[in-house]
């Protein structure tokens, strides 16, 4: 994290500041230990914010609509985050341009040379971009935007090109397939994977460039959910901590992808609860990460702590963990032997009546008047000459100025919080 001294500084030069340290470390750290297969794909995934932040985002398709956007690269088979970037907003005043190519290249920079398929959208794909990477050995796949200026007019909707219909484009090892899927609509794609004219005739004639793009295409889309699924965020209104939240959920992420690849029978269960295996995981790693801390706190008195504290420490640390102490019950039995007499006494002598109570009934019920705050009938009438008092079986009157003797500590403090004097 940044300093007070640094602060302003790094803020000149980078808006992410305040958690670059944290965010390249995790960056590298899901880089370095699990290696991605062949298939990729590279999407933008919103880390929900409504905050004030210097990067924030609008985004109208996603959820959370508000946030900060992330540029990741996931595997298509586990969903598993590869590499990440942080979108920081315009430099400047200036717009940049480019700035999808300009991410690709930044991302999959280290799987050059390897053969690897990359599945992107329309923001991403451009001719340039595919010829450049073609030449570091990684193929691409993906959608067209009906303004690329390397879409020949008539691969264009028209209303004269029959429906599931495709036309083929070839230039050196790139394709380019124009599908209709509807009247008068096109969906235009650019591949360098494909060059033959294949289509599958069982799926509406589509062609296997827009079948392996379907198959492919939602990675980044898997991952946000996942994190969504099961989520450490907390509502904060600092930015940085949300950033670290959203971090946080794609560490558990790929620490559930490593896990099962490395042990796939650990707590197996059928596939309709895969994402019970998931949850159970989660929650198995959370109390193996709490633990040590756990213990070093138990391992120092207890008094002080919360009783709730208490208790999830000792349920943490398993049977071997000293026995929680019985809470002693409230005796609702009202016909014991230890009664208490209250004597309630008009001031001007009046009246004298004495009623007989159960010293457990009248305490239990005050108590659970004072925890709820809540009563049948209660009206108070301060500077007024008479208190209607209405609680449970107490159907009398009780004459302003009475005198309280021998009554439980519980009522005086009752009578003092519905503002009697």
């Amino acid at each position: 994290m940044t300093t007070k001294a640094t602060r302003q500084e790094r803020r000149q030069t980078d808006k992410l500041a305040a958690i670059r340290e944290v965010f390249d470390y995790i960056a590298a750290a899901c880089k370095k230990h699990y290696e991605i297969s062949a298939y990729v794909a590279v999407d933008e995934m919103l880390s929900g914010f409504r905050g004030k932040c210097p990067f924030r985002v609008y985004m109208p398709s996603k959820p959370a609509k508000y946030g900060m956007k992330i540029w990741v690269v996931a595997d298509c088979v586990t969903a598993y985050c590869g590499y990440m970037q942080a979108y920081l907003g315009k430099v400047g005043s200036t717009v940049e341009k480019g700035q999808g190519a300009r991410v690709v290249k930044d991302l999959c920079q280290d799987l050059y040379g390897s053969g690897r398929n990359i599945t992107m959208d329309n923001f991403f794909t451009q001719y340039t971009l595919a010829q450049e990477l073609l030449q570091n050995k990684l193929t691409i796949v993906g959608t067209l935007r009906k303004n690329n200026a390397v879409i020949p007019p008539a691969m264009l909707a028209d209303r004269k090109r029959e429906v599931h219909s495709t036309m083929f484009g070839f230039s050196g090892q790139t394709t380019i397939a124009s599908y209709v899927p509807k009247k008068n609509e096109a969906v235009i794609m650019l591949s360098t994977m494909h060059h033959d004219r294949k289509v599958e005739p069982q799926m509406d004639n589509k062609p296997d460039i827009i079948l392996d793009y379907n198959k492919t295409k939602g990675a980044v889309d898997t991952l946000d959910k996942l994190c969504c699924q099961y989520s450490t965020k907390r509502g904060t209104r600092r930015w940085p901590l949300s950033m670290f939240f959203t971090l946080l959920d794609i560490c558990l992420h790929n620490c559930s992808v490593i896990w099962f690849d490395k042990y796939p029978d650990w707590n197996k269960y059928p596939t309709s609860r895969r994402s019970d295996v998931r949850r159970m995981f989660i929650l198995e790693l959370g109390k193996q990460l709490c633990m040590p801390w756990i213990e070093q706190r138990a391992a120092r008195h207890l008094i002080g702590l919360q009783p709730s504290v208490k208790r999830a420490m000792e349920y943490v640390n398993g049977p071997g963990s000293p026995e929680r102490k019985k809470q002693k019950k409230i005796c609702h039995d009202y016909h014991k032997p230890h009664l208490l007499k209250a004597a309630v006494t008009n001031v001007q002598g009046r009246k004298t009546i004495r009623h007989t109570f159960a010293a457990a009934h009248v305490r239990s019920l005050f108590v659970d008047i004072m925890r709820q705050r809540s009563m049948h009938v209660l009206m108070v009438a301060r500077n007024m000459t008479t208190l209607t008092l209405s609680i449970y079986n107490f159907g009398r009157l009780l004459h302003d100025n009475v005198l309280l003797m021998n009554f439980p500590s519980h009522f005086c403090r009752l009578l003092s919080f519905i503002g009697y004097e």
